[in-house]
């Protein structure tokens, strides 16, 4: 099949020029960055960068920059994780960010209070797990919501199998 090539109108390439430091992007920060752009001329353009496949729709209101239709680029998984699901990052991926494992899965844990759920997204999979009253224990540390190292050990012996597993 033929590869279609897109030209860019100049709203999109400012556009693309603001949201180049961003990850993810969000609607309500490309409105805060571009006054002089009405809103809702914001939001068409990100629709149509979208079918041009220079972005990609996560959500509602969060884009993430895309090297084609079906290629994310996500430079950032833990600040993706936590624009998808609310809550904090835990498990193995807060052992990855305490440095307490060498590798970085690709698997992005999120302890959430209220609904578990999956999602897909390039070689990336987000999975919110629900901990109910259980999830609290969390910092802010470099721009993210992690459990406390307390908390990340805690989580890790309550539910292994998000951890890695223990051996036998």
């Amino acid at each position: 099949m033929p590869k279609n090539y897109y030209s860019l109108s100049p709203v999109e390439q400012m556009l693309l020029d603001v949201a180049v430091d961003m990850e993810p992007i969000f609607t309500r920060d490309l409105i805060d960055a571009m006054p002089d752009i009405n809103p809702q001329g914001i939001r068409n353009t990100l629709s149509s960068l979208a079918r041009k496949g220079r972005i990609s729709r996560v959500k509602r209101g969060v884009y993430i920059r895309s090297e084609g239709r079906g290629k994310p680029i996500i430079e950032k998984p833990f600040r993706l994780a936590l624009a998808i699901f609310p809550g904090y990052i835990a498990f193995g991926s807060a052992l990855t960010h305490w440095d307490l494992i060498e590798y970085e899965s690709f698997t992005v844990f999120i302890g959430t209070r209220s609904r578990s759920g999956s999602l897909e997204l390039g070689e990336y999979t987000f999975r919110a797990i629900s901990m109910g009253r259980r999830a609290q224990g969390m910092v802010f540390e470099g721009g993210l919501y992690v459990s406390t190292l307390e908390k990340t050990l805690f989580d890790c012996l309550y539910k292994p199998h998000h951890a890695g597993g223990y051996p036998l």
